[in-house]
C-alpha cells in the first residue's frame, strides 16, 4: 500500500471513529502526511487536543469546510474497512512510508560518501546506525506486547477500579458461572431447535438494554415484528398464539398497549433483520451502531466469504473471523448454534458435550463460554449446562422455568438474593 492510499484509508477511518485518534497520534502526526485533505484532517484533530476539546464527531465536523468533507466521503466510498484494527494499519503504514522517505536520502548520502572516501568512516557508520536504530523504533510504534512488571500494574488498576468488564445477563445464576458479556469475548448459546435459543436471547437482549448496555440482535431467522413479539408476550402475559392469530380481546389490547409503553422506555436496543450477514457487514453494523453487545441468531446463518469451502471449514473460519472481529471491536458477541442430532437421544441427566456442537471444533477453541439448553424433567423445566467458562466454572448448570407461550423465561432460584 502507498503513502497516499494509505493516508487516505486513514482520514476515512479517522472521521468515522474519531475516538481512534489518541492511538493514531502516537503512531504518526499531521506532518508526515501527504499534502491535501489527509493532513488538513490531522491538523485539525491536533488542534482540537491542543485546546483540550473533546475529540467527536460534532467537533471534527464543525471545523471541517464542505471541500474536505466531500474528499473524505469519497475516500469512505472506497476504503477497504474502516475497523479500528485496519485504522491503526494504516496509520502505521503512512509513518512506515515517512520513514523511508527521510531514511533513504540519508543512506544514499552516506553510501556516497563511503565510496568516495571523502568522510570519516566511523563518523558515518555511527550517524547511520543511529538513524537506523531510530527508524525501527518508529517502526514497532502500536506494538501491544507489554512487560511483565506492566502487566502486573494494569492488573492492580483493573482491581481497583470500580467498574467492572463484564455486563451481567440478568440472571444472578448464569452470571455466576460465566461472569457475564465481557469486550472482545465470543459467547455461545446452543441448543436443539425449538428448546429455546432465540427465547432466551431475546430475554438477554432485553435485560442487558435495560440495563443501559448498547444491544444489536442480528436476527437471521425471525422478522424484526416476530423479535419484539416475543419480547411483547413476555412482558404483557398475552400468550404469543394470541398474538399470531391476531385472537384478541379488549384486555388483551390493553396489557400489550401497558407492556408496549413499558419497553418503549429501554434505550440502546437495535434490531436487524437481513436476508444475509457476513462477518464484514456485522462489522459495518457494528461501527454504525457502537453495540457492546451482539447476538447473532443463528451463527450457522452467516454467509461464508468462500462459498465454496466445506462446511466445516466455513464454520472454522467463521469463529476465527468473529472473535478477531470481538477483539478489535472490543464487543461482546453472542452466537447461538444448533445441537447435532445425537443429544435427542440423552437421558434428562445426561448434559450435552463439545462434541455435540454442530459447528466443529473452532466453536470450543474461539468461545469464552459456552451454555447448552436441554429440557429438564418437568415440561417447564430447562437446563442451561455450562460446557466451558473461563471467567467461571464449567461443569455445573442453571435451571429455567420456562413458559414457551409466553416466551418467559425465569430462574427457579437466585443466589445473589
Amino acid at each position: 500500500m502507498d503513502k497516499l492510499t494509505a493516508a487516505q484509508n486513514l482520514a476515512a477511518g479517522l472521521f468515522a471513529n474519531p475516538e481512534l485518534f489518541p492511538d493514531v497520534s502516537a503512531i504518526t502526526n499531521s506532518q508526515e502526511q501527504p499534502e491535501g485533505p489527509c493532513r488538513e484532517l490531522l491538523e485539525i484533530f491536533e488542534q482540537l487536543r491542543r485546546e483540550d476539546k473533546d475529540i467527536s464527531l460534532e467537533n471534527v465536523a464543525a471545523r471541517i469546510g464542505g471541500d474536505l468533507k466531500t474528499e473524505i466521503v469519497r475516500y469512505s466510498q472506497v476504503c477497504l474497512s474502516i475497523s479500528s484494527e485496519n485504522v491503526l494499519y494504516y496509520a502505521q503504514q503512512v509513518h512506515l512510508r515517512a520513514a523511508a522517505e527521510a531514511l533513504g536520502p540519508l543512506l544514499i548520502n552516506a553510501g556516497y560518501d563511503l565510496a568516495m572516501a571523502q568522510t570519516d568512516v566511523l563518523q558515518t557508520l555511527t550517524g547511520v546506525r543511529g538513524a537506523v536504530e531510530e527508524a525501527i523504533q518508529g517502526f514497532s510504534t502500536g506494538d501491544t506486547a507489554k512487560s511483565w512488571q506492566d502487566c502486573l500494574l494494569e492488573f492492580l488498576a483493573e482491581v481497583q477500579s470500580p467498574k467492572t468488564r463484564y455486563h451481567k445477563t440478568g440472571f444472578g445464576n448464569l452470571d455466576s458461572c460465566v461472569g457475564g458479556y465481557c469486550a472482545g469475548d465470543l459467547d455461545i448459546v446452543a441448543a436443539r431447535s425449538g428448546d429455546g435459543k432465540t427465547d432466551i436471547a431475546v430475554s438477554m437482549a432485553v435485560k442487558a438494554a435495560k440495563a443501559g448496555v448498547p444491544v444489536l440482535y442480528e436476527s437471521l431467522e425471525l422478522y424484526r415484528v416476530d423479535i419484539t413479539g416475543r419480547a411483547v408476550s413476555d412482558a404483557s402475559g398475552v400468550r404469543g398464539a394470541r398474538i399470531r392469530d391476531k385472537n384478541l380481546e379488549q384486555e388483551h389490547y390493553d396489557m400489550i398497549a401497558a407492556a408496549t409503553d413499558a419497553l418503549y422506555q429501554i434505550k440502546g436496543l437495535t434490531v436487524d433483520a437481513p436476508s444475509r450477514l457476513t462477518v464484514q457487514g456485522l462489522e459495518a453494523m457494528i461501527a454504525k451502531h457502537r453495540p457492546q453487545v451482539v447476538f447473532i441468531d443463528n451463527l450457522d446463518l452467516i454467509s461464508p466469504e468462500k462459498s465454496r469451502q466445506e462446511k466445516w471449514r466455513q464454520n472454522e473460519e467463521t469463529c476465527h473471523a468473529l472473535k478477531a472481529l470481538a477483539k478489535r471491536s472490543k464487543t461482546c458477541i453472542v452466537g447461538l448454534v444448533q445441537l447435532n442430532r445425537t443429544t435427542d437421544t440423552y437421558s434428562d441427566d445426561k448434559a450435552p458435550m463439545m462434541s455435540d456442537l454442530y459447528g466443529g471444533s473452532a466453536i470450543e477453541h474461539d468461545a469464552s463460554w459456552i451454555v447448552a439448553l436441554k429440557p429438564g424433567t418437568d415440561a417447564h423445566q430447562v437446563n442451561a449446562h455450562i460446557l466451558k467458562s473461563r471467567a467461571g466454572r464449567s461443569g455445573g448448570k442453571v435451571s429455567f422455568w420456562v413458559d414457551f407461550d409466553l416466551h418467559r423465561w425465569r430462574e427457579m432460584e437466585t443466589r445473589y438474593e
